[in-house]
């Protein structure tokens, strides 16, 4: 009889208290004055590491991909570039 009614509490409880649970969040934190591109999206360190890391790009073409992210500062694109940004 024990058996049953834990069966039956757990059946009912247990939606209860996973509810909400069994969804997955996908999307990468943000964070309080993070910086954001022209379209309000938040500019993301991986971002700038694929690009600064990219042996094919030039320091011209780096410096074009990170302007299409959204970043103007020419101190701050030249201290990415130097910087590499390695992991």
């Amino acid at each position: 009889m024990k058996r049953k009614r834990a069966a039956a509490w757990l059946g009912m409880a247990a939606p209860a208290v996973w509810c909400g649970c069994g969804v997955i969040d996908f999307r990468r934190d943000v964070f309080a004055g993070q910086p954001l591109n022209a379209d309000g999206e938040p500019i993301y360190v991986d971002d700038l590491r694929a690009i600064t890391q990219d042996a094919d790009l030039s320091d011209d073409e780096m410096v074009d991909a990170l302007r299409q992210l959204g970043i103007e500062n020419e101190a701050l694109i030249d201290a990415i570039i130097a910087d590499g940004l390695a992991p």
